[in-house]
């Protein structure tokens, strides 16, 4: 081995040259470790040949499957100089201890290349899903929507809180359709409400009252030729039939309910009762599902029981609701089972606490309301011909109008009870568009101020069979008298109409029962 002082330095012990053979080799009779070259440390690497682009290893035999290094061999050193830019991978261990070594020693640069690679990766990665999410959002951006996909992808971005409140709304909604559309939530609806509906209105159950007189309501003004009554002569009264009822036949349920509904004049009794100026019959049907109105007019010639033969409006007066079924009873064979009454002054109320009511009024209407008493309040007085949304005061006006004809050229008080029906069919129409809100504080202002003999129980019976009928159903209207059944006569000074009971009373009764 040529003399090296570098080498010399290095090489702490290196066997004999003639003990190597040929190719390198150490002879047999050198001990175990003999064989190992010692590589000098770190420090002492700047003695060697200067060469930056060479590496130093170990010798050894290549490991099988590893891929061998080109080398450049110095005859005289047991070193492999590796060129530089070769990898870990391509270097040649004796043994595991070496590999060892040389691991510990090149620890922190195997470190810093895998974080380097990590980073690189996830670079990579990133770069991959960035690129990724990019196409995605183009394709959805140009692909069509459908109008289910758009309302999906507006309910993604709403907040947390929204869905907490659509689900509350949702649950509402589902509450309320229960209600109306299956048999118990219309159940439920009708119990609460009759219970409501009940508890607002003033009961009076119907008892006979005391009797008082009263005094003719004259007509001045009545023109002359009319006929006069014969009071000496005593009104044909309809035959009314009673069902024979078999007493081991279990009683059916009544399907034909009659209602009165009374109108009071109270003006100038202050106090006392007045004269019923409405007098409607309101049915519900339940057995060939329809509502019926039957006006009857005040002015016709009744014998009122226990008094003298007068208008049908004395009855209230004289004797209350009793007397007036009474009389329903008898001159037109009409059972009545309930009654709601009304004065002028809740009347008003009633109209404006619905906000007023539409009704077209004629010229002559309407001049006659501008120009006279009719509508009490003088500000009021200022109605038009043609379509008017008209307040309490002037409502009351309208219905109470008898000098001047209708549309229909309806004269007197057929003209009046004409004006009641419309009035009151105005009102029901209001009342069917009002929202559950409204229809509560409609509720709330207007009932206390009916007076009624219908019970809770009888109610809920009510408002269930008009719910079967269909708040929708065209409601039926009828005039007692009937055309051709009548005549204008004086009786006592008072202007009456003479009506032919018996026939008015088979007509009604077809009307309300059926043939």
């Amino acid at each position: 081995m040529a003399d090296d002082p570098v080498l010399d330095d290095m090489i702490e012990i290196l066997p004999d040259e003639a003990s190597l053979e040929a190719d390198g080799s150490a002879t047999d009779d050198h001990d175990g470790d003999s064989d190992m070259t010692i590589v000098p440390d770190k420090e002492d690497v700047s003695a060697l040949p200067e060469d930056e682009d060479m590496k130093i290893a170990y010798s050894g035999p290549a490991e099988t499957g590893i891929k061998s290094v080109p080398e450049s061999i110095d005859e005289d050193a047991d070193m492999k100089i590796i060129p530089e830019g070769s990898s870990y991978s391509d270097i040649q261990f004796e043994d595991d201890y070496s590999r060892e070594m040389y691991e510990m020693e090149h620890e922190d640069d195997d470190r810093d290349l895998i974080e380097e690679i990590n980073a690189s990766l996830q670079e990579q990665n990133r770069s991959s899903i960035a690129d990724e999410e990019r196409f995605t959002r183009i394709v959805l951006e140009n692909e069509p929507t459908s109008f289910f996909g758009k309302i999906g992808a507006f309910i993604k971005r709403l907040p947390v809180w929204a869905y907490f409140f659509s689900g509350i709304v949702l649950l509402l909604i589902m509450a309320v359709i229960l209600l109306f559309t299956t048999d118990i939530g219309k159940k439920i609806v009708i119990n609460e409400g009759s219970q409501y509906v009940a508890g607002k209105m003033n009961y009076s159950p119907v008892v006979e009252e005391p009797v008082v007189e009263i005094p003719d309501d004259l007509d001045l003004d009545m023109e002359p030729g009319i006929e006069v009554v014969d009071e000496t002569k005593e009104l044909e009264m309809p035959e009314t039939k009673k069902k024979t009822v078999d007493v081991e036949q279990v009683p059916q349920e009544k399907k034909i309910h009659n209602i009165l509904l009374l109108g009071e004049e109270n003006i100038e009794s202050k106090e006392g009762r007045g004269r019923s100026d409405l007098i409607i019959i309101a049915t519900i049907n339940e057995e060939d599902k329809s509502i019926k109105f039957t006006s009857v007019m005040r002015d016709i010639l009744v014998a009122i029981p226990g008094h003298s033969d007068n208008r049908l409006n004395a009855a209230y007066a004289m004797g209350g609701v009793s007397l007036v079924y009474q009389t329903l009873g008898n001159n037109l064979g009409i059972d009545i089972d309930n009654y709601a009454k009304v004065n002028f002054e809740s009347f008003e109320k009633i109209i404006d606490a619905i906000g007023g009511v539409d009704i077209k009024l004629t010229e002559e209407e309407a001049s006659y309301l501008n120009r006279t008493n009719y509508i009490s309040n003088e500000k009021y007085r200022n109605v038009k011909a043609g379509k008017n949304h008209l307040n309490g005061n002037q409502a009351l006006g309208y219905c109470r109008i008898r000098k001047v004809g209708t549309a229909g050229n309806e004269y007197s008080d057929f003209g009046r009870t004409s004006r009641h029906r419309i009035l009151l069919e105005s009102i029901v129409t209001s009342i069917k568009g009002m929202s559950l809100k409204q229809l509560k504080k409609f509720c709330d202002k207007c009932l206390p101020y009916v007076t009624t003999d219908i019970d809770e129980e009888t109610l809920e019976k009510y408002i269930k069979a008009v719910f079967d009928i269909g708040l929708d159903k065209q409601i039926g209207n009828y005039r007692i008298p009937i055309d051709g059944t009548y005549s204008d006569a004086n009786l006592r000074g008072m202007l009456v109409t003479k009506v032919d009971l018996r026939k008015n009373a088979l007509e009604l009764q077809k009307f309300i029962y059926g043939e």
